[in-house]
């Protein structure tokens, strides 16, 4: 926040491009580069929704969203935990569901493709649907 503080206080400017992934991915990074190694931060998504290509889902991540966090059965906003590698090391890992709320989907929404605010196109996204998720792995 004290990085983007001059630009989230200027006046008369519209956009300011201070978006809640970028915020994320910003933390995240900031997280990952103070935690020395032994741990890890991202905020990934859906394949399909991934607008930032290094918030792509790894091959664990993925398969947690698509055969857990999107399975009918699944209890919504249930935090999905397992040991497994990260990057080649042993891990702790956890994965938090995101649903998209009423104001993601002024730029997550529908109609699918058309541009939004920031001139990315829109995933055509619903109401309580999937739009996320945030990855932890804490290093064994």
């Amino acid at each position: 926040m004290n990085n983007a503080q001059a630009l989230i206080n200027e006046k008369g400017k519209g956009l300011k491009g201070f978006l809640p992934a970028i915020f994320a991915k910003q933390m995240g990074d900031g997280f990952n580069k103070n935690i020395g190694g032994k741990a890890y931060i991202k905020l990934t998504a859906p394949k399909s929704y991934v607008r930032n290509r290094a918030n792509r889902p790894d091959k664990w991540e993925a398969d947690v969203i698509e055969n857990k966090f999107k399975s009918a059965g699944y209890e919504k906003n249930k935090v999905f935990t397992a040991d497994a590698k990260h990057k080649g090391k042993a891990a702790f890992r956890l994965i938090l569901p995101e649903y998209y709320k009423k104001a993601c989907l002024n730029c997550h929404g529908e109609p699918k493709g058309e541009k939004d605010i920031t001139g990315g196109k829109k995933e055509g996204g619903k109401l309580g649907e999937l739009g996320g998720a945030i990855s932890f792995v804490i290093y064994n």
